[in-house]
């Protein structure tokens, strides 16, 4: 029997820590820049209000979060859809497992499309690297995140990796709640999106020794999500430019914060969620597989073809896939004027941050373009297994 009170280091909050919380958030220096966030027209005494008549998390994520996000459509996104998610029975408790593309927004706009769609929200795993200001982390625990340890020292990874598996595995089972991961850890700066088969042998710990069993109760449900403009792409073109140039390059202490930030703020165009159904319809295709960590690669192949097959395709990928190719074999997919915005915005984009335009334009259009690649990877493999 697991002793879930080793959950209380990690898990959201509770309903009944919600006031308090609040409390101590509304009292802290870090409001007035969380405030601008979630209600820019509103001020602080309609705010405090407000807020005082929040005391779950339910009506927290509808009034806050949801607001947040209907705003957001209105202003920074054209349109936001999604397709599949029937197919992977969101009535059911599941870990949804998806590529990563944005720090706050991937989880954020499932949760949002979950609940519109009247069904629960998932539980939302989330880096203690983006932690670290105890306000960021009061907000993350309210909005339903629990904490993911990141750069433990190597005599500690065993237990906290088997704690957390734990805490996903009775989640999932016992509270019949679902969860978000990212298929791997941190952002995919440069658009290829693979599932670290490091994150599927820690959910497997809380199963024993029978992994088929495991991934077949965790009910995983891969999905896409794609942004017709990264907002954050300038940012990590940066980055990977910066690693090219010095291998030990390190974040500096605010990087996280401003991409988190940039994230909210900025232009995303079209946004599509693809759900994919359930890894358990392919599950049996892999029983054949004896060895352990041959199945475990087999599973992380399935899961990225699924992934990379629902993510949807927009203009801004095809036009980087006839920029790097210097040819036109997408041409039909955009036409010149779409062509000479995107470039207009990708320029403008990495000027903002007082970059060089030719030296970080190589990283943006691998960003953009390897998704579609991928994609009829996925596509060819999905058909020849039938």
């Amino acid at each position: 029997m697991i002793d879930t009170s080793e959950f209380d280091a990690i898990r959201p909050y509770r309903d009944h820590e919600v006031a308090q919380a609040l409390k101590e958030l509304m009292s802290s220096d870090f409001l007035s820049e969380a405030l601008h966030f979630f209600f820019p027209n509103q001020n602080r005494e309609q705010i405090i209000q407000f807020v005082n008549n929040i005391n779950d998390i339910n009506s927290f994520q509808r009034n806050v979060i949801v607001s947040f996000l209907d705003n957001m459509l209105k202003t920074q996104i054209n349109e936001f859809s999604h397709a599949g998610m029937e197919a992977c029975a969101p009535q059911t408790p599941g870990l949804y497992i998806s590529n990563h593309r944005d720090i706050i927004l991937d989880s954020g706009l499932l949760n949002y499309a979950l609940l519109k769609a009247g069904f629960q929200t998932t539980e939302i795993a989330i880096g203690s690297n983006l932690l670290e200001h105890p306000d960021v982390k009061r907000l993350a625990r309210l909005n339903k995140s629990f904490v993911v340890h990141r750069n433990v020292p190597p005599k500690e990874m065993y237990a906290i990796s088997q704690r957390l598996s734990n805490y996903i595995m009775h989640q999932i089972t016992q509270e019949q709640q679902s969860i978000w991961i990212a298929q791997r850890e941190g952002r995919a700066k440069d658009g290829n999106d693979f599932t670290q088969t490091g994150l599927l042998k820690m959910l497997n710990m809380s199963g024993g020794k029978d992994i088929k069993a495991t991934f077949r109760e965790l009910n995983i449900r891969p999905f896409a999500i794609s942004y017709e403009y990264d907002p954050c792409d300038a940012l990590k073109a940066q980055e990977e430019y910066n690693k090219s140039m010095n291998p030990d390059h390190k974040k500096g202490a605010l990087d996280d914060i401003i991409s988190m930030q940039t994230g909210l703020k900025e232009y995303k165009g079209n946004v599509h969620i693809g759900f994919a159904e359930c890894l358990n319809d392919h599950l049996e295709d892999l029983d054949q597989i004896k060895n352990r960590n041959e199945y475990i690669f087999a599973v992380a192949k399935r899961i990225d073809n699924l992934i990379h097959y629902n993510y949807k395709l927009w203009p801004s990928n095809y036009i980087c896939a006839d920029m790097i190719s210097q040819s036109q074999p997408f041409k039909d997919y955009y036409t010149p004027a779409q062509k000479a915005e995107f470039m207009t915005y990708i320029e403008n984009k990495i000027l903002q941050i007082n970059g060089h335009v030719e030296a970080y334009m190589p990283y943006i259009l691998r960003m953009y373009a390897n998704p579609l690649t991928n994609y009829y990877q996925a596509k060819a493999s999905l058909e020849k297994e039938g």
